[in-house]
């Protein structure tokens, strides 16, 4: 399975992050969605966003990026060097995962 796919199919079973996009190549992008259609809670989503994306980083052990799309903070996992091994996607997606519940549990 290419690793875009992989990442797309583990972050798209997390049920509070959106992942809009099927990823062509190997960056999947997702984002926090906003609790209702208020502007204060889309304040509140892209907050959060920047927050998971601080978090994740924190680790060191992977470095996402974030854009903004279509508005809100967006995050990017792009895995681009074939030396990338499945061990190292599986403790991206489990910091990810991790950090995730830890702020959406707050």
């Amino acid at each position: 399975m290419p690793r875009g796919s992989h990442v797309h199919r583990v972050l798209s079973g997390i049920p509070e992050p959106e992942v809009p996009h099927r990823p062509d190549l190997s960056t999947v992008i997702f984002r926090v969605c906003p609790a209702n259609g208020s502007r204060a809670a889309a304040e509140r989503a892209d907050e959060t966003g920047r927050r998971l994306l601080e978090r994740i980083n924190i680790h060191r052990r992977v470095v996402l990026s974030g854009t903004l799309v279509d508005g809100p903070c967006t995050l990017r996992v792009c895995v681009v060097s074939h030396r990338a091994h499945h061990d190292r996607i599986t403790e991206a997606l489990q910091i990810i995962t991790a950090e995730d519940d830890v702020l959406t549990s707050a």
